[in-house]
């Protein structure tokens, strides 16, 4: 069954062009509409089947769709949202997949009307490859991947239902939290292990070429997750150095830019293809992240690959007396450290003994006030109050060959509701005589006395009947009700008799036959009415629970 009617993917890349995969595979939407700024991504997706239209502008693609999905580059979010503001629908839902979300809100509501109706669930797939474009995308990349929902003012109920049954049809594993924390932990679980990975690679590539050789020839497989990381398409980490902005402008961050070819047949065209790659990562973080071509500083190498890295460098001043007097310093601080550690740890156990000793006696004080409450409690309130189930059986009933059951809730040690029920159907005489009779009786009871054994309750009593002892017989309705009273005697703790007797009110309104020369004749119909013992039972009481 479709969640949607149209889902517009705006930006058709790996994420982007996976989810569409899992909507068109388990038939999310009736439609799926595709805008990129590059066509022949847009083009692919059409051929790869992944998407039923593309447009030349984002207008056209969104116009009368339920779900736009943002997996463009955050930074162009602004951009997007004031194109596309005029062409939504009132009940449309916006989400994305960017990996920051308190600059994604900004940006979204600084660019929607402030009267729109649309409903915005920002949201973030932990999920990807080093790979990119509408065919590097597959079904099943979001699988037991966490799905991060931020959910704000905007974000109606409806809508962050969808969007959270739309990814856990990708079979992911969807959480939410603030955007303020999403930030916080994506910081330390995602962005910063990027600009690690571009740091140690860069490293790396300053090494002579013999250490070089020997770091890749020895490299365990989280080396080469590095590599991988720091060779992702650029606009990965673009976004990530979008916070950091103003510090890289004011020169306190240099970026440092390598490019790096060796699969070309010389030098001179490996370093061009380098510096082209080089160039086209400063082009993308100047026009996107609006870097300044100041504040890089790139360098060419025709060596150990094909790919860019990018660095922040810390620029570290002072001597080496300072370094000396900083590492002086720094061990008395440790010193200082481990001793106060000690401390607190030495008070930490003390607390917890003392803590242990009073909780040991304060529940040794509990046993003995316990076992001395059980003592004074008389053993029969002891057991009638512990349950709140029953299952009932009329002896009576039984007797008589008038199967009986029922079952009594006691909400609490006072008060209790009981329904009884009985059905039997006879026929003998080659069944020219019959018995037929059902009977349903809910009573509420009201438990009196120390050991709540004895009861009063009301009883409402409804059913119909089939008798036909003679050749006449009388068949109809009854209905009635009245008062109860009873008394439960236990015989241990599962089992009870229950011995009550009712009086009040029935009423039976029945058809009445006679034989005329042989034929059953109906006479009429008749009522009567009826004053006294409705009721009377020796039940068996089983508690379930």
């Amino acid at each position: 069954m479709s969640l949607f009617g149209k889902v517009t993917v705006i930006g058709i890349g790996l994420i982007g062009s996976s989810l569409a995969r899992v909507i068109k595979r388990d038939g999310l939407a009736r439609r799926i509409s595709c805008y990129d700024v590059k066509p022949q991504y847009m083009q692919k997706a059409l051929e790869l089947g992944i998407v039923d239209e593309i447009h030349k502008n984002m207008a056209d693609s969104v116009k009368n769709a339920d779900l736009i999905v943002l997996s463009a580059p955050v930074g162009a979010y602004g951009k997007i949202i004031r194109e596309i503001a005029p062409f939504l629908k009132n009940d449309a839902v916006i989400t994305d997949v960017g990996s920051i979300k308190k600059y994604v809100i900004r940006e979204i509501e600084a660019n929607l009307p402030p009267d729109s109706k649309v409903s915005v669930v920002p949201g973030h797939p932990v999920a990807g490859t080093e790979k990119s474009g509408p065919e590097a995308g597959f079904d099943t990349l979001f699988e037991g991947r966490w799905f991060i929902m931020t959910p704000y003012e905007r974000s109606s109920d409806a809508a962050v239902e969808k969007i959270s049954k739309l990814w856990a049809h990708a079979k992911m594993r969807v959480d939410s939290m603030t955007p303020e924390h999403h930030d916080k932990v994506m910081a330390a679980v995602s962005h910063l292990p990027h600009l690690i990975a571009f740091s140690i690679v860069g490293t790396v590539a300053d090494l002579e070429g013999y250490e070089q050789k020997e770091i890749i020839k020895y490299s365990a497989s989280g080396f080469r997750d590095f590599t991988r990381i720091a060779g992702s398409d650029p606009t990965m980490w673009r976004d990530i150095l979008l916070n950091n902005k103003t510090t890289i402008l004011d020169g306190k961050l240099p970026l440092l830019v390598d490019g790096y070819c060796n699969s070309l047949g010389s030098e001179a065209e490996n370093l061009a293809t380098a510096k082209i790659r080089a160039n086209r990562v400063k082009s993308e973080l100047i026009i996107r992240a609006e870097i300044k071509e100041e504040n890089f500083i790139t360098r060419n190498h025709a060596t150990e690959g094909d790919f860019v890295t990018v660095r922040l460098t810390v620029p570290v001043k002072g001597t080496a007396a300072t370094d000396a007097e900083a590492r002086r310093k720094a061990e008395t601080e440790r010193l200082e450290a481990e001793k106060r550690a000690e401390q607190e740890r030495l008070a930490e156990e003390q607390r917890k003994a003392e803590e242990a000793r009073l909780a040991a006696e304060k529940a040794e004080a509990e046993k003995a006030a316990q076992q001395n409450t059980l003592a004074d409690t008389p053993s029969e309130t002891k057991i009638t109050t512990d349950y709140h189930l029953s299952l009932r059986a009329n002896l009576l009933r039984w007797a008589t060959l008038t199967p009986d059951l029922g079952v009594e809730w006691r909400i609490c040690p006072s008060w209790g509701i009981a329904v009884n029920g009985s059905w039997t159907s006879w026929t003998w005489s080659d069944k020219d005589r019959r018995y037929a009779l059902w009977e349903v009786a809910p009573e509420v009871r009201y438990y009196m006395g120390e050991k709540k054994a004895w009861y009063l309750g009301a009883m409402f009593k409804a059913g119909q009947f089939n008798y036909k002892f003679s050749e006449a017989g009388k068949q109809g309705d009854l209905m009635g009700g009245g008062i109860t009273a009873g008394y439960q005697l236990r015989l241990n703790k599962a089992l009870a008799l229950d011995f009550n007797l009712g009086l009040g009110y029935l009423n039976a309104d029945f058809e009445k036959y006679e034989v005329i020369d042989g034929v059953r004749v109906r006479r009429g119909n008749e009522t009567k009415d009826w004053w006294g013992p409705i009721n009377a039972g020796v039940t068996l009481v089983w508690k379930l629970f």
